[in-house]
């Protein structure tokens, strides 16, 4: 099976080509605000980097936040239009997950903290499976930092663009229970990589999302409880 997997909800814009589960070919570009001009050309280029048509293509993935409205817009609705217009299966995962799926296996615990914005960020708690996953435990979260570094009480591996945002006391505590602060800012962001491999079972079982449906993943404070995560 043949996908085109991207991701816009940052300011790298990721995409991916995979076949049967192996990547072909990948980028991650750093880009401005001429993404909604420009993301038809690369996805033009990298199909053709590997002499690939969009009617080669068995479906499509598609990172849908939380994150970058404008961005996050373009990205949905290029990729809802390809889907309706060749008829081909479409799936939607949080962009969140997909920063976890950089963490190192090394760590049994990882924390993903991304700026939203007025002193709030978007964050989230996985476990590592006995399969070498990580999975979800709790709500997708928009809060302030402190109230999510203060739930950490055991050995972590946070990632995101927001450490930057962790005050020094907290760092330093952080630190003396060995948790890893990512300062790799290559592991801030989703990658299309990731992306290609955490459809594979929905693509499958053939778990699609309707393209009519699909919207980019926005929380809010009201529906956004940090103490529904069981830290």
């Amino acid at each position: 099976m043949k996908l085109l997997s991207f991701d816009t909800s940052s300011k790298i814009f990721s995409l991916a080509l995979s076949d049967n589960g192996k990547i072909v070919r990948y980028r991650n570009l750093e880009l401005g605000k001429q993404l909604s001009s420009d993301i038809t050309k690369y996805i033009r280029d990298i199909l053709k980097s590997v002499d690939w048509t969009l009617n080669d293509l068995d479906g499509f993935a598609v990172g849908v936040g939380p994150g970058s409205f404008t961005s996050l817009r373009v990205g949905l609705a290029t990729v809802k239009a390809l889907a309706l217009a060749l008829d081909k299966p479409i799936v939607g995962i949080c962009s969140l997950d997909l920063i976890a799926m950089n963490a190192s296996r090394d760590f049994q615990h990882v924390c993903v903290i991304n700026d939203a914005r007025r002193d709030l960020v978007y964050a989230a708690f996985y476990d590592l499976t006995s399969e070498g996953n990580f999975r979800r435990g709790g709500d997708y979260l928009l809060t302030d930092l402190r109230t999510v570094i203060t739930k950490i009480k055991k050995k972590f591996a946070i990632l995101g663009d927001a450490v930057t945002m962790i005050e020094e006391a907290d760092r330093v505590r952080l630190l003396k229970l060995g948790c890893e602060i990512s300062e790799d800012e290559r592991r801030w962001y989703p990658k299309a990589q990731n992306l290609s491999k955490a459809v594979e079972e929905r693509f499958q079982n053939k778990k699609f999302d309707d393209p009519n449906k699909l919207v980019p993943m926005y929380l809010h404070a009201d529906d956004c409880q940090i103490n529904r995560g069981n830290r």
